[in-house]
């Protein structure tokens, strides 16, 4: 999946996206997975290796780059 494609099929309020393409997010109690379309807790050690933050920064200088933006 593309980095723009994660952005744009992400579920409300993800913060983070494993290397797998599954999403989550972190809370005040821990962290989040989505799976079958809702919030769930997740206790599983999950590294969060991508966040949304950087995911949208490199779409954006993707887009520079093309020179879609500037």
């Amino acid at each position: 999946m593309t980095n723009q494609e994660l952005l744009v099929n992400g579920p409300e309020g993800w913060t983070h996206v494993a290397d797998d393409g599954f999403y989550f997010k972190e809370t005040e109690y821990g962290v989040c997975g989505f799976f079958n379309n809702e919030w769930v807790d997740y206790s599983c050690e999950q590294i969060l290796s991508r966040s949304r933050p950087d995911i949208e920064r490199i779409v954006y200088l993707e887009s520079v780059l093309k020179g879609k933006a500037k």
